[in-house]
């Protein structure tokens, strides 16, 4: 059975697996939250897409009491552990997955999708108890090179890595969001909105996948810098359509750092875009500044040094 990531502890529980066609229902513990009732639907879709049938979703207070107890279901409840971890029990009777949060069940339902993907409707009795190995197990998407995606690509995305146990987004953005007032910059380039990072940074929520905002803010500028607006903000003089290559597109274009209006301009993206995540960290993402030193601001480089400037 190919299961990924490979769970910590994998056990065999017996002869005697679950049949899938018998299943009577789906069934939340009564701690669950909404986001659990979330994660069992998308179990209930995976369900129906492998063998047909559509099961009922419900809760109870305490299933071993209830009229429920005998009857073949899998059950989601909450238990204790390690952020993330989860306990899966597939026997004759029933289906358990018990998750130490919402984000531990979400990932022990999509570890039983995987296992009803290999198996089909016979599930083989089996005993697993998974936590992660890595607190941050990211995705970084670039979306600013070639076609930005549309926001039903990037939420299929999200269902993508979340499936695989993934839980952070970032997508790299350098012109590729409609910043107002910046219309020069992302002109033609199809943006991302402020309603859709709005829409997929709810919806990575729903998947336990953090968006964790990721915008340039030093150096791969070009489209910025190469606008009338904004080209007298770059370290080296290029002036307005003047054409480069790939490569110096890729090396070029980092802000002057001694112009106050540099910092200005910095500010006016991130007062945009941060209140758009509910994320509480954010990637600058002050990288590759080859150019720094170079240009308008070589004396002072040779005076401070580089990495002062």
């Amino acid at each position: 059975m190919n299961l990924f990531p490979e769970p910590v502890c994998i056990e065999r529980a017996g002869d005697e697996g679950f049949l899938l066609s018998n299943l009577y229902r789906i069934v939340l513990a009564g701690a669950c939250s909404d986001l659990d009732l979330e994660t069992a639907r998308l179990l209930k879709e995976e369900i129906s897409a492998s063998i047909g049938i559509s099961p009922a979703i419900s809760k109870v207070i305490d299933l071993e009491k209830g009229r429920l107890a005998d009857k073949p279901v899998i059950y989601l409840k909450r238990g204790t552990g390690e952020a993330e971890s989860y306990r899966l029990k597939i026997s004759a009777e029933r289906i358990e997955i018990t998750g130490a949060d919402e984000a531990g069940l979400f990932y022990g339902v999509n570890t039983l999708r995987q296992v009803i993907r290999n198996c089909g409707s016979r599930l083989p009795a089996l005993l697993i108890n998974d936590q992660p190995y890595f607190k941050y197990r990211g995705f970084y998407h670039d979306v600013t090179r070639g076609k930005v995606p549309a926001l039903e690509t990037l939420m299929e995305l999200v269902d993508r890595i979340s499936f695989y146990k993934l839980n952070q987004l970032q997508l790299y953005v350098e012109h590729s969001f409609a910043f107002e007032g910046m219309g020069e910059v992302w002109q033609g380039a199809d943006p991302l909105t402020a309603e859709e990072i709005l829409l997929l940074d709810e919806y990575c929520r729903k998947r336990h996948v953090e968006l964790v905002p990721s915008l340039a803010t030093f150096g791969h500028l070009y489209q910025a810098l190469s606008t009338r607006s904004f080209g007298h903000l770059a370290e080296l003089e290029a002036g307005p359509g003047r054409k480069y290559s790939w490569i110096d597109r890729q090396i070029h274009h980092t802000l002057d750092v001694s112009n106050p209006e540099s910092f200005e301009f910095v500010k006016a993206m991130l007062d945009q875009y941060i209140p758009l995540f509910s994320s509480n960290k954010f990637n600058i993402c002050c990288d590759e500044t080859f150019d720094l030193g170079t240009g308008k601001n070589k004396k002072l480089a040779a005076e401070v040094g580089k990495g002062r400037l």
